[in-house]
């Protein structure tokens, strides 16, 4: 399976470890491919991504902020941003799935909402409101 990862919304803490973790466990525990996202969702919108490997993310953790680049840009606020993020992801997907005959997931995990309409799919997850009971 060709797993991708993207850091999008701005920095914070963790998020090299996050991205180490992910290669780390996907390549050594699972066998999966691993695509990083450059620039938050300007990587899918620009198809511009590399691949991942355990020696690229060596050395990692000490460093500031995501070693994919962050920004705040917003597909939605495009025409053709879900779009052209799905006809992106649909040509990355046939030139693996090609390559190594994977079958790539046909649904949301638990807890998430599908945004575009493919088998490799970008979720978000759905928000959650509670309210405080007074004392």
């Amino acid at each position: 399976m060709r797993i991708g990862v993207l850091t999008g919304g701005g920095d914070c803490p963790g998020l090299n470890a996050v991205i180490r973790a992910v290669v780390r466990k996907g390549i050594d525990g699972y066998g999966h491919a691993i695509v990083g996202f450059r620039d938050g969702w300007r990587g899918p919108l620009e198809n511009a991504y590399e691949e991942l490997t355990i020696e690229s993310t060596r050395g990692i953790l000490p460093r500031g902020g995501t070693i994919l680049r962050s920004s705040r840009t917003n597909p939605f606020k495009r025409d053709d941003g879900p779009g052209l993020i799905a006809e992106n992801l649909r040509t990355l997907t046939s030139r693996a799935s090609s390559r190594s005959g994977a079958r790539t997931p046909s649904g949301p995990p638990p807890g998430c909402t599908r945004i575009t309409g493919f088998p490799f799919s970008a979720f978000r997850r759905r928000s959650t409101t509670t309210s405080a009971e007074p004392t």
